[in-house]
C-alpha cells in the first residue's frame, strides 16, 4: 500500500526539463542565409540581431514550451582573411538644416582618390558645383556650410557655402558620366523618417548608418539616423571590423598555409619570416 502511494505521488510531481544551450559560429561579416533555419523558428527570429561585422559573443535566452533555452552565436575571423569594408562611390553621408546647424557631407567610401569635379549637389533646383580642382581622399568626407540667401551660385568648398532659399525641399548629388546623372537622391520633408522613426527636420541633424557602403537608388529610411540639432557630429567613417593586426596577420599565414591560398604564393617560408620580425 505504501508503495502504491509513492509511485502515485511520484506521478503528480512536477518534471523539470533540461535548459538547451545551442552555439552557433559564424564568419567575420558573413552574410547569414535564413533558410538554413527554415526548420527552426525560434532561431530564425533571432536572426536579425546578429552583427558579423564585429568580432565576439551574445547570447540570448528564451522559454519554448516550459524548455529554457539559450542560442549563444559566436563571430570569428578564424582562418578569414578581412578586407576593408568600403563603397564604389561618394554619396551623402549626413546634411542639417536647422537654426543651429545646417550643412551638407559628402563622402568618399572608396580606396581611391576622387576628383571633385565629378559631382554636384543639387538643393531645391539650382546646381552647386565644387571649386575646381578639389579632391575627396579614400574614405574621408567634405562638410559644406549652407546659409540661407539670394545669390548667384558660386563654386562651394568646405569654407564656401552653399547659399540657398528656404524651405528645403530635395537635397541630391548628380555626377559626371557622360553628363551629370542622379545618383543621390534625398526628399526633403518637415518630418523626416529614419532607422527609429520619425524626427523633425528642424531639430534634428541627420547621418547614414555607418553600414551603409551602397546607398539605396531612393530613399531608405533604415540608412538614416537623427541626432539632436546641438550634436556636433564626427566626421562620418564607415563601419570596421574589430580586428587587431595581429588576428590579421594570423589568418592570412592560415590562408596561405592552409587554405585557398596555399599554392598562390612560392615564397611562403619567406612570407613567414617577414611576420615574426
Amino acid at each position: 500500500m505504501t508503495l502504491l502511494l509513492l509511485i502515485a505521488l511520484v506521478s503528480f510531481l512536477p518534471v523539470f526539463a533540461t535548459p538547451v544551450v545551442q552555439t552557433y559560429t559564424f564568419g567575420l561579416n558573413e552574410t547569414i542565409d535564413e533558410t538554413l533555419f527554415d526548420n527552426n523558428l525560434g532561431l530564425r527570429s533571432f536572426i536579425p540581431m546578429i552583427n558579423t561585422s564585429a568580432l565576439g559573443e551574445t547570447s540570448y535566452t528564451y522559454t519554448h514550451e516550459d524548455i529554457e533555452k539559450t542560442l549563444i552565436f559566436k563571430v570569428s575571423n578564424t582562418a578569414t582573411l578581412v578586407n576593408p569594408l568600403v563603397g564604389y562611390d561618394a554619396y551623402i553621408s549626413s546634411f542639417a538644416f536647422n537654426d543651429t546647424q545646417a550643412f551638407v557631407e559628402l563622402f568618399n567610401p572608396t580606396l581611391v582618390t576622387l576628383s571633385l569635379d565629378d559631382y554636384r549637389f543639387v538643393i531645391n533646383d539650382t546646381n552647386y558645383f565644387f571649386q575646381e580642382g578639389l579632391t575627396l581622399l579614400p574614405t574621408s568626407s567634405i562638410r559644406v556650410p549652407v546659409v540661407e540667401g539670394v545669390a548667384v551660385p558660386g563654386s562651394i568648398s568646405s569654407v564656401d557655402p552653399i547659399i540657398m532659399v528656404t524651405p528645403v525641399t530635395r537635397l541630391w548629388l548628380l555626377k559626371r558620366v557622360d553628363t551629370f546623372a542622379l545618383f543621390d537622391s534625398i526628399p526633403i520633408t518637415n518630418t523626416m523618417e529614419t532607422r527609429y522613426g520619425s524626427k523633425d527636420l528642424t531639430t534634428h541633424v541627420f547621418q547614414r548608418h555607418p553600414q551603409t557602403f551602397a546607398p539605396a537608388y531612393t530613399y531608405d529610411p533604415n540608412e538614416w539616423i537623427a541626432y539632436d540639432a546641438d550634436t556636433t557630429l564626427a566626421p562620418f567613417a564607415l563601419a570596421e571590423p574589430m580586428v587587431t593586426p595581429l588576428e590579421q596577420a594570423k589568418a592570412w599565414a592560415t590562408y596561405v598555409m592552409f587554405g585557398a591560398g596555399m599554392f598562390a604564393a612560392d615564397r611562403v617560408e619567406e612570407a613567414f619570416r617577414a611576420l615574426e620580425t
